[in-house]
């Protein structure tokens, strides 16, 4: 019991010191979403653009048109 009681003499101490850490962690956390979100963003803008030549329809989209449907079924 002894050693319980110093543990929680100190953690009460050490409790602002703590808290300023989490908020500081939570705040790099935030700002690292933030930047992962940004260079996700960036490069489907990227691949996008790299890609656009490559775009196509196939028979089956024209088939789902529903004004194509009466040629088809």
């Amino acid at each position: 019991m002894g050693h319980f009681g110093i543990f929680l003499g100190l953690g009460a101490s050490r409790q602002p010191d703590l808290q300023a850490e989490v908020e500081n962690l939570s705040m790099e956390e935030r700002r690292l979403d933030d930047r992962i979100r940004l260079e996700m963003q960036e490069r489907l803008r990227d691949l996008s653009a790299i890609n656009q030549k490559w775009l196509f329809v196939t028979f089956e989209d024209i088939k789902a048109v529903p004004c194509f449907q009466v040629l088809f079924y």
